[in-house]
């Protein structure tokens, strides 16, 4: 699926994998390797063993589109023990910087924690956003 974003000097068209490559490359990254693991909506894990699902991630990353930017719902499922709201920030604050100033500008991110993982997945429902003015 692709996205348009009209801008001054035209249409930007882009598809829905460079959003999902984007924030891959935020949770890949060694100090957040485990602690989130990219999942569908109803908390199917998309990385396991090692074996990471591009195209299930970008399917099922939502975006919306809002005015002149985008709003990202990422779908996430958490390891167990970890203090959520401080790491929810500072996953949710990289994504942006991994953004950066785009001629497709983010103006929120909402990390939907679908799950906590520690031997099974406890099913969970819980919205962390935050605006890029708040940042």
């Amino acid at each position: 699926m692709s996205i348009i974003h009209q801008t001054e000097i035209g249409e930007v068209v882009v598809d829905k994998t460079f959003f999902a490559e984007k924030v891959a490359a935020v949770i890949m990254q060694m100090r957040w390797r485990g602690k989130f693991i990219p999942a569908t909506p109803k908390g199917k894990l998309l990385w396991e063993d090692g074996k990471f699902s591009l195209e299930g991630f970008s399917d099922a990353i939502e975006i919306i589109q809002e005015g002149r930017g985008f709003s990202l719902i990422i779908p996430m499922v958490a390891e167990f023990g970890i203090p959520l709201r401080a790491n929810n920030r500072q996953l949710i604050e990289e994504i942006f910087e991994e953004f950066g100033d785009l001629c497709i500008p983010l103006t929120q991110v909402s990390i939907h924690l679908v799950g906590v993982k520690s031997k099974l997945v406890a099913k969970r429902d819980i919205y962390f956003s935050i605006e890029k003015d708040a940042i």
